[in-house]
């Protein structure tokens, strides 16, 4: 039986839920390491490609254990 979680969760754990195929508090969302694929996903969603755009387009909320920005 898949569960859900309640409140919210590190990013390891969500991580590991989702690989488990069990339900999240949200979809994890990093892709950092392949800039090949953050500019498609920019282009998709008709906004530059820079990080900030990106996840205000997709709703992801900065985890305040996120490393600073790579660029």
């Amino acid at each position: 039986m898949i569960g859900i979680f309640q409140g919210s969760m590190t990013a390891k754990e969500r991580v590991l839920r989702t690989f488990n195929h069990e339900k999240a508090d949200r979809v994890p969302v990093n892709y950092l390491a392949n800039p090949a694929i953050h500019k498609r996903v920019a282009a998709a969603l008709g906004v530059p490609a820079d990080k900030d755009a990106v996840d205000d387009a997709l709703g992801v909320l900065p985890d305040k254990h996120s490393l600073p920005s790579l660029s």
